[in-house]
């Protein structure tokens, strides 16, 4: 039996194993390996090493050319001492490599693949939020800004990812600075309120209370904006105050759609009145005049009013038409009230047993001092009154006769010339005489008694 060593040559070229992707912090100083390339060999005797092929970074979505890391010939990847991470600027690094072997001895020593190792940089929380300039001048109407009036805006962004970008606003001091550039702290009467659009967060700056409608100047209120990682940028923001007496009216004939899109599917002409107060940007304002003289200059009116401008001041009061009509209605149905009135009025007073004018019951007993020794007679020719409106004329005229004869018995009883107690009795008894010396006419006062109560 013959014994044969086959002796192997290294003929294979080495392979790569799969890598897994890394995870690195930014702004990391980490000085080992953040990952490594795997690679084996079939060949018994081998001796591999791993050579650099590229290296990108991936920045603002595109792919570029980094050294951000280091390839060790062990196939370990370290992080360059001489680069920063910062994951604002580039997310992502993908590191290409070879793996040879350096003892092969027959064909090619290099991999038929090259291996790609990605590493993730992890955001952190290391951007405090950013203000975004704007040059607008804030101005506030004390005598309009009640609770919930926004005055100002700002807004501000983050160059963090993910919740490390969440910003929110808050108003952390307020001073005012008078006419006569002095300045003092005071209470916050203003508030921030934070809404978001898209990637830039909005602040709003609104009143928590009316205004003191006395302070003349400017508000100097500082905002902060912190994210929710506690880092935080503030701003301060000039609102100056102004009367409503700055308050100038422009009036075009047309509408906002015209002026800015002018359209030739809009036929019909709108009137737009726009309100607003023309402000320096140290807080000064225009009167109504200064504008009236400002705009209506040759060099700017007719431009103006090829964009629809109409007057400027007080926009024209509508006049409202009336309606003759309905006034005649109206009077005619107050006419009708009042002759419904009265004749109520007269209808109730007639069916009353009182006094039509004093619309009162009383006792004439009482009234005309008749007390229960009073006589028979007086008592009949009083109450004779309250009837004698409803009798016939027979009827009267019986009454009458008996009276008389009331009255002449109860003077043949006295013996004596006739004394009456009651007015009335005298009246009557002079009623049918013939006037004579011996009988002239006799009168009597009584002064619970006259023609009104009658």
């Amino acid at each position: 039996m013959v014994d044969v060593s086959v002796l192997d040559v290294n003929d294979e070229r080495p392979e790569f194993k799969p890598s897994s992707p890394v995870t690195v912090k930014e702004n990391t100083t980490i000085t080992g390996a953040v990952g490594s390339f795997e690679g084996f060999d079939k060949d018994g005797n081998h001796s591999l090493v791993y050579k650099l092929e590229s290296m990108k970074c991936r920045c603002n979505d595109s792919l570029t050319p980094c050294s951000n890391f280091i390839l060790d010939p062990t196939g370990e990847v370290r992080l360059n001492p001489e680069k920063k991470l910062d994951y604002e600027q580039c997310d992502k690094v993908m590191i290409e490599a070879q793996v040879e072997d350096e003892f092969t001895e027959k064909g090619e020593n290099n991999s038929a693949t090259t291996e790609i190792l990605v590493i993730n940089i992890e955001d952190i929380n290391d951007n405090a939020p950013e203000f975004i300039y704007s040059n607008a001048v804030f101005v506030v109407v004390s005598e309009s800004a009640s609770k919930g009036t926004s005055v100002a805006g700002v807004t501000a962004t983050d160059r963090d990812s993910g919740i490390n970008r969440q910003i929110e606003f808050k108003v952390t001091a307020v001073q005012f600075v008078n006419t006569d550039n002095v300045t003092n702290e005071m209470r916050t009467p203003f508030e921030a309120v934070t809404t978001q659009q898209k990637d830039i967060y909005v602040g709003i700056i609104q009143t928590t209370e009316p205004l003191n409608m006395e302070l003349k100047g400017k508000y100097l209120v500082t905002v902060t904006a912190m994210d929710s990682g506690s880092l935080s940028t503030s701003t301060k923001l000039d609102i100056f105050t102004i009367d409503e007496s700055y308050k100038i009216t422009l009036g075009f004939t047309r509408s906002e759609a015209q002026v800015i899109q002018n359209k030739d599917e809009i036929t019909r002409a709108e009137n737009t009145i726009v309100t607003a107060y023309f402000v320096y940007p140290n807080g000064t304002a225009l009167t109504d005049s200064e504008v009236t003289k400002m705009l209506s200059d040759p060099d700017h009116y007719p431009i103006l009013a090829q964009l629809g401008l109409e007057n400027i001041g007080t926009p024209p009061v509508e006049e409202v038409e009336s309606d003759p009509v309905k006034y005649a209605l109206l009077g005619m149905v107050g006419g009708l009230v009042i002759v419904l009135s009265v004749l109520t009025t007269s209808l109730l007073c007639t069916r009353r047993k009182a006094n039509p004018v004093l619309n009162l019951n009383f006792d004439t007993a009482m009234v005309l001092g008749l007390d229960e020794e009073s006589s028979d007679v007086d008592k009949v020719s009083l109450n004779s009154l309250d009837y004698s409106d409803e009798m016939s004329i027979p009827e009267k005229e019986t009454m009458y006769e008996n009276m008389m004869h009331m009255i002449k018995e109860e003077d043949e009883e006295d013996n004596g010339p006739p004394e009456y107690i009651e007015p009335l009795g005298a009246a009557l008894a002079q009623r049918g005489k013939k006037k004579t010396t011996d009988n002239a006419d006799m009168g009597q006062s009584n002064p619970a008694f006259d023609t009104t109560d009658l």
